[in-house]
This record gives structure tokens, C-alpha cells and sequence, in this order.
């Protein structure tokens, strides 16, 4: 029987699985594994990979193996288990780092019980007025007794990771999960327990992110092996100072590092809620939306493609905002005509501002774009800190011409990128 000619197509189908000719899968799976050593011409002649995509913008690569690193007290927990929340609600993570596709999250806890999460989470969801129905994609195991060096509950993991189709997986923290007969001081007994989380991300696709300790002599290294240095490819790094000031920063193997960002976890006694609430502002989310927001007032009938492009920054990040917009009425969708190179006219779905619109913009400065910080307060008494819902109407001319509308735009553009 003669051999089927394996493309890179198919290598690529046999890797992720989703091929349906079982003998060309076959004969790729065996290529992969006799040809461990690839050529770089072949690689090259591939398609790019694109942008390094992220499950939290500036802080989680997706697919990643990360870590969330802090000293006892710094409140990792408390930030793990918010980033668990806005990966599956699609909510931004400290008002600034934006979920560009939110889907399932598995959170494993050996710290603390199901009493003690069901008390954080109820206060968490007051605080940002979250309902429990908005929580359908949230999963998790409260002292379960896992364990990462046991067979038995390595599948369990990836099997029901594989059914949820996990975007995350969030353990915490390592040194209860990792079994308490292994030595994070040891190399050769640690490196199964990392190896599992890697084949984790490989088999599921799941970035999987793990809370530890720092070093007792190096605050900026993890506690234990230094494999465990060797393993993450997002590092999330906690700090909180004496004044209870929280910051968090970011480090990645394949993306430019995180400014740091400082918050503190807030507890209001009256609603028993609690937000971690960013002490930088007006909150950079914001500033982002305003500026999709300005570019459509000065743009009117743009398509979703050219606001993205307009405001600059990555596609993954840009759509999301458009749509936040049009979800919060601020923005709409309306059909209009535009002529091609050759003087034919096709239609498109333009972006304008909406005369029902629930946002109020952060003010910026005509000279660098940058929000304007006069010291005066909003209506909810926050200096500069636009409301989503509930503020003033926004003040624009939404009623223009279709053919005011289209003066604006350029006329060589896709027809089907007004999709959003």
C-alpha cells in the first residue's frame, strides 16, 4: 500500500487533532515522531503565526503555563480568583486588562474550603454586581484532596478540561497541590508535576496558571526548584506594601513586560462586598473605549476594521471594545453604500454614535490623546472616572448624512469588514 503524501497541513491537522483521515493522520503522527529535527525552510513556508494572543490582555499569554507569585498575605488568591471570574464573564481584570475571548475556567483550591470560596466569591459579586447566573462558565474543586503527582487525578483534569473546553485553569496554590510527598526543592521530584501541567496546555489548549511563593533571598524567583523558573512563560507578580497598597506586574517569554499597576482590595461593611480597586485614573479600560468612542465621532460610518486601525493597538483588544460600545448603546451599526476602485458601489456596516448612548467619555487632550486631569469630579464624585451605565447623555451628531457620513472614509475598504 502506497504512503499519502504528508503536507505541513496535515502535520498541523495531526498536532491539533483535527484531521479526518485516519491514514493521513496515521502517516502524520509518524512523521512527527521520526522527524523530531525540522527545517527551517519548511517552517518559514508556513503561515505566520500572528500577534502573541492573550487570555488577559498585558498579563496571561493564552495557552501559557503562568505563574501568580506573591508573599503570604499579598492577596494572590484574591486577584486568582477575580482573573477566574473576568476570563469567564468577559469582564476586564483590575478595570484594565481586557478579556478578548472569555470562555470556561477551572479553578482547583486546596487552601481554603467551599465555605470560605462560597464567602469570597459572594463578596466578589457584589462588589462588581455580578449575578449567579453570569457565573455558568466557572468551575471549581474545593479541597478535593487533588493532587498533581497522582495518575488518577491527571486525567481527571484534562479529560473534564477537554469537555468544558477550559480557557484557563487556575491551581492554588502549588505547594498543596504538588503532593506532600515531593520536594519542591527538588528537581527530579518536581519535574513531573511540571511536566503535567505542561502536557495540560498542550492537550487542551488551556493556559494553566499556578500560584506560589517567592524565594525566602530572591523576591523576584519562585520558592523551590529552580526548574520552576525555567517552566513559566507568564509571570504575574504581586507586591503589597505596608500602607495594604497592592501592585501587580507581568513578565513574558514572548510579549514586552506589564507596567506595574497599583490597587487595593476594598471592603465595604455596609454591602459586605469587596473590590480590588485600581488607584491609577482615570482606569486605562476606560481611556481605551473613549478613544474608539472620539475616533467614530470624528470618523462617522467607519467600519469596525478601520476603528481598530485608527486607534492603533492589536485587533484582539480593538474588537472587543467596539463591541462593549455598541453593546452599552454608545455606538451603532448602520448600512450605508461605499464605490469601489472601479466606481461600484457595495455596502457596509458603518459605525456611528448612538443617540441613546449610556457612556460618558474620559476627556482627552487634543495634543497626545491622553485622558485631561483637571482634579474635577463626575457625578458619581470620582475625578475623571466615566460611568458605563446611568451618566449623562453624550453630546455628538449622530443624525449626519450618509453621504456626510462616507466623506470620511476610505472608499478602497473590504466589504465585509464592517463585520464586528
Amino acid at each position: 500500500m502506497s504512503r499519502v503524501n504528508v503536507t505541513p497541513e496535515m502535520l498541523q491537522a495531526a498536532h491539533d487533532g483535527t484531521t479526518n483521515n485516519k491514514r493521513a493522520e496515521g502517516d502524520a503522527v509518524e512523521a512527527i515522531n521520526a522527524g523530531w529535527l525540522e527545517n527551517a525552510e519548511t517552517l518559514l513556508n508556513e503561515a505566520e503565526p500572528g500577534a502573541t494572543p492573550f487570555v488577559v490582555d498585558e498579563i496571561l499569554v493564552s495557552g501559557a503555563i503562568g505563574t501568580l507569585l506573591g508573599k503570604y498575605k499579598a492577596g494572590k488568591s484574591f486577584l486568582a480568583l477575580l482573573t477566574g471570574i473576568c476570563v469567564a464573564t468577559g469582564r476586564s481584570v483590575l478595570d484594565r486588562f481586557e478579556v478578548p475571548e472569555p470562555g470556561p475556567v477551572m479553578v482547583i483550591l486546596e487552601e481554603s474550603g467551599r465555605r470560605a470560596l462560597h464567602r469570597r466569591l459572594s463578596m466578589l459579586a457584589r462588589g462588581y454586581g455580578i449575578k449567579a447566573s453570569e457565573l455558568s462558565n466557572l468551575h471549581f474543586a474545593a479541597n478535593q484532596r487533588v493532587r498533581l503527582d497522582d495518575p488518577e487525578w491527571r486525567d481527571r483534569i484534562t479529560e473534564k478540561a477537554k469537555e468544558l473546553g477550559a480557557v484557563l485553569i487556575i491551581f492554588d496554590p502549588l505547594v498543596r497541590l504538588k503532593g506532600a510527598s515531593v520536594d519542591e526543592n527538588s528537581q527530579m521530584e518536581m519535574a513531573p508535576v511540571l511536566d503535567f501541567m505542561r502536557d495540560l496546555r498542550d492537550e487542551t489548549g488551556s493556559a494553566v496558571l499556578f500560584v506560589h511563593h517567592p524565594g525566602h533571598s530572591d523576591q523576584g524567583r519562585m520558592r523551590g526548584s529552580s526548574d520552576l523558573e525555567g517552566y513559566w512563560e507568564s509571570k504575574i507578580t504581586v507586591k503589597k506594601d505596608s500602607d495594604g497598597v497592592n501592585t501587580v506586574s507581568a513578565e513574558h517569554r514572548e510579549a514586552e513586560e506589564t507596567s506595574e499597576l497599583a490597587y487595593r482590595l476594598t471592603y465595604d461593611d455596609l454591602t459586605d462586598s469587596i473590590r480590588l480597586t485600581p488607584l491609577d485614573d482615570p482606569p486605562r479600560s476606560e481611556i481605551e473605549l473613549e478613544k474608539v468612542r472620539k475616533y467614530v465621532e470624528d470618523h462617522p460610518g467607519s467600519t469596525a476594521k478601520e476603528v481598530v486601525k485608527g486607534v492603533g493597538g492589536r485587533a484582539e483588544s480593538g474588537r472587543p471594545r467596539v463591541k462593549k460600545l455598541l453593546r452599552a448603546g454608545t455606538l451603532a451599526l448602520r448600512e450605508s453604500q461605499r464605490t469601489d476602485r472601479n466606481g461600484r458601489p457595495y455596502p457596509v456596516k458603518g459605525l456611528f454614535l448612538s443617540t441613546d448612548a449610556d457612556y460618558t467619555g474620559v476627556p482627552l487632550s487634543e495634543s497626545d490623546g491622553t485622558p485631561a486631569n483637571d482634579g474635577s469630579l463626575d457625578e458619581s464624585g470620582s475625578p475623571g472616572v466615566p460611568p458605563l451605565k446611568g451618566g449623562p447623555r453624550l453630546s455628538g451628531s449622530p443624525d449626519r448624512t450618509e453621504n456626510e457620513s462616507n466623506s470620511n472614509v476610505n472608499n478602497e475598504t473590504d466589504p465585509e469588514d464592517g463585520q464586528v
